[in-house]
């Protein structure tokens, strides 16, 4: 998610090119404080790889109040999975005064 307050849609752009997803536009902002006033302007650029198989005719731009939040889809194959946890049991005899457990552990 990226935060762009005080942009519109329009002055930014979101493009897929091979593995490369770009993210352009152009600042023109102004904060204005009791004290002082600010203006912020100039063209900025964010350039992300993304993995091998990523369909770029996935991958969704959406853009309200300030906030561009983009989903790229992952491949099944890259997708995470999780993985069970086999847990061995050993017995243990222990013997007390003529009585006798068993003990579990792992």
């Amino acid at each position: 998610m990226s935060r762009s307050s005080g942009r519109r849609s329009q002055d930014v752009h979101v493009e897929a090119e091979g593995n490369l997803l770009s993210i352009t536009g152009e600042r023109k902002a102004e904060e204005k404080g009791p004290e002082y006033r600010e203006t912020f302007y100039g063209k900025f650029e964010r350039r992300f790889t993304l993995p091998q198989g990523v369909d770029a005719g996935k991958i969704s731009a959406h853009y309200e109040h300030g906030v561009l939040e983009l989903r790229v889809p992952l491949p099944a194959q890259l997708a995470g999975r999780k993985i069970p946890i086999q847990i061995e049991q050993k017995e243990l005899a222990v013997s007390q005064g003529g009585l006798l457990s068993r003990l579990h552990s792992f």
